[in-house]
């Protein structure tokens, strides 16, 4: 390393995992479970790009003022992001501030579950990658 230079790291949380009991939400609750799936190695962008999807989505609803909207989410890190928006690396913290950007004045929480409970979602992101349309014109076949 040279003199003068800065060692950058970042650093990775270990995860706690809440128990893997389904709970059936509150009635003024929404949730999004999301995952990222792409071609290559851009996942975590793509997780962070289906959560702003999530937000703009939630925040076209009529239940967007009357609801709290709950984002489950498998990556750790981008959870820690998040509620961290300043300890965020350099490359992601312009999508990340784009996410609270969409989510400013409403009521929502971004929780981390495990890869297990995120298999639905992981199957349908890995899906979504082969299609060639619109995916809400796909679920509706």
């Amino acid at each position: 390393m040279a003199r003068g230079e800065v060692l950058k790291t970042i650093s990775f949380h270990r995860p706690i995992y809440p128990p893997s009991k389904w709970m059936p939400l509150e009635v003024e609750d929404l949730k999004f479970n999301v995952d990222g799936a792409v071609s290559g190695s851009f996942g975590l962008a793509a997780e962070l790009l289906a959560i702003k999807e999530a937000g703009i989505l939630f925040k076209s609803l009529k239940w967007a003022r009357s609801h709290r909207l709950l984002v489950e989410c498998d990556s750790n890190n981008i959870v820690h992001w998040i509620k961290n928006a300043h300890l965020s690396p350099a490359s992601f913290r312009g999508i990340i501030n784009s996410i609270l950007d969409t989510f400013e004045g409403l009521v929502w929480q971004v929780f981390l579950i495990s890869r297990e409970q995120n298999s639905l979602a992981d199957n349908l992101a890995k899906k979504g990658i082969s299609i060639t349309r619109g995916i809400v014109e796909f679920l509706l076949d």
